[in-house]
């Protein structure tokens, strides 16, 4: 309530890319990865609420994915993954949380709503955030990317740092809400009320395409 408004955002393929975050079978499949953790552990219905915007976002994403190659923005991938078999290429938050997934788990896999297409970047990453350890920063400056569309699991946590980060980089950041997905309804909304001000906004799959084609900002 203090802080000037975001500045407005025009989205085009000149300026904009996606971000497209762990959209995995390990954040995403109930039966692998982490659903089947809380399985394993008896707490399965913990996560009703998480998979049910998974289902929801995983559609969005197509969605979102399809306007973004229509309109030739840029596309990127960023997925847990680590590339060591024994785990000496994890940060240790990473190790301590027993993340990312080794290189060549089938768990590590993109879903196929959502798959890359070719040419489309996938970085593989060892952190929380995408741009930790990574080429992201440099990749996005010599493209001439100013802005990036934020969308992915677990949105409380890795689409939460990476649009902060993304700001403090001096990125324009739109998150895509309805694109990601929280481990509660209640966190999401936490996320989505408290992530605006700076350069970030908040924006569902239907208004990032209208900004796609130019009829809001």
């Amino acid at each position: 309530m203090l802080s000037a408004p975001v500045p407005p955002f025009h989205l085009s393929g000149a300026n904009t890319a996606l971000l497209l975050i762990d959209a995995q079978h390990f954040t995403t499949t109930r039966t692998r990865g982490l659903g089947w953790a809380a399985s394993e552990r008896g707490i399965n219905r913990e996560f009703d609420e998480y998979y049910l915007q998974v289902d929801a976002a995983l559609k969005n994403m197509a969605r979102l994915l399809a306007a973004c190659r229509a309109h030739d923005v840029r596309i990127i991938y960023t997925v847990l993954n680590g590339t060591k078999a024994d785990g000496s290429d994890l940060s240790w938050q990473m190790r301590v949380s027993e993340l990312p997934i080794p290189n060549g788990d089938p768990r590590a896999e993109i879903r196929s709503e959502v798959m890359p297409q070719s040419g489309e970047l996938i970085l593989p990453r060892v952190t929380y955030s995408p741009f930790a350890g990574t080429e992201l920063q440099r990749l996005l400056q010599a493209a001439g990317v100013d802005t990036l569309l934020v969308a992915g699991m677990l949105a409380n946590y890795s689409v939460g740092m990476t649009a902060r980060e993304a700001a403090d980089r001096d990125f324009g950041v739109v998150v895509v809400g309805d694109a990601s997905a929280s481990e509660t309804f209640e966190w999401h909304q936490q996320l989505l009320n408290g992530i605006v001000g700076g350069l970030i906004r908040h924006r569902s799959t239907s208004e990032v395409i209208e900004m796609l084609e130019g009829t809001r900002t």
